[in-house]
């Protein structure tokens, strides 16, 4: 590489990058697992989805699911073993902590009309 320094180089790359892309546009620095299957399904949506950063307005209910069960089990976590906390090492406080954060996390979701009942039952019951 001639003694050049690898991040001399990358940033020679992304400079020349930037450059051949039209205005807003740019070329994501890393390709996720993701990125990788929009592109794999159909190259359009890939460009739509990471390269100009166009998105669906719904949400998907699992990954929102996933998000506010993360969120509750992370407060009662907290809640329970930090020393800090007025809940330390108290069950019963602590998962109402959690409860609490859950709801909050919810928010005003609504599950979209694409998504059939029983998907969104048996995402409640897990």
């Amino acid at each position: 590489m001639n003694g050049r320094k690898l991040d001399e180089i990358r940033a020679e790359a992304a400079e020349a990058a930037q450059k051949a892309s039209p205005p807003g546009i740019s070329f994501p620095a890393v390709i996720d697992s993701t990125m990788r299957s929009d592109f794999i399904t159909c190259p359009h949506k890939f460009y739509e989805a990471h390269i100009l950063g166009l998105r669906g307005m719904e949400s998907d209910v699992h990954l929102h699911f996933g998000g506010w069960f993360a969120r509750g089990l992370e407060v009662l976590r907290k809640s329970f073993w930090s020393p800090l906390s007025p809940h330390y090492r108290n069950v019963s406080r602590s998962v109402a902590e959690g409860v609490k954060a859950i709801l909050l996390a919810w928010g005003d979701f609504r599950i979209p009309n694409n998504v059939p009942p029983p998907a969104g039952n048996k995402t409640l019951e897990a």
